[in-house]
Order: C-alpha cells, then sequence, then structure tokens
C-alpha cells in the first residue's frame, strides 16, 4: 500500500499540464465555438477537482501510514 501515495503524486503532476493545456485550448476556441470552450472548462473543472481529492486521499493515506 506504501505505492499508492505516489501513483496519487504523479497523477496529480500529469493533471497541471494537462489543465493548463485544456484551459489555452478553451481559450483558443471560445469565440468560434462557445459550447465547445464551456465543454473544455468544465472538464477541467472536473479535472481539477480530483486532483484535490487525490490530494487529499494522499494526505489521509500517509497520516494513517505513520500510525
Amino acid at each position: 500500500m506504501k505505492s499508492l501515495p505516489l501513483i496519487l503524486t504523479l497523477f496529480r503532476m500529469a493533471m497541471g499540464p494537462a489543465i493548463a493545456g485544456l484551459v489555452l485550448w478553451a481559450a483558443s476556441v471560445v469565440y468560434r465555438d462557445p459550447l465547445l470552450a464551456g465543454f473544455i472548462y468544465a472538464l477541467c473543472l472536473i479535472l481539477f477537482v480530483l486532483a484535490a481529492l487525490t490530494d487529499w486521499l494522499d494526505g489521509r493515506s500517509r497520516a494513517n501510514m505513520m500510525q
């Protein structure tokens, strides 16, 4: 179970550039296709919340490992 915090950390590290790329892509298509841009922004929000939940889960699992 010691690899779970590592996997969660690597996932969060991958989400940073992915979210940034999606935001830049949405900003470039916002005037041509607002619906697509809205979908991309919603996807960014979902990925950000997922990354935040993995941060919480990572901290909780590390706290449990220390006990």
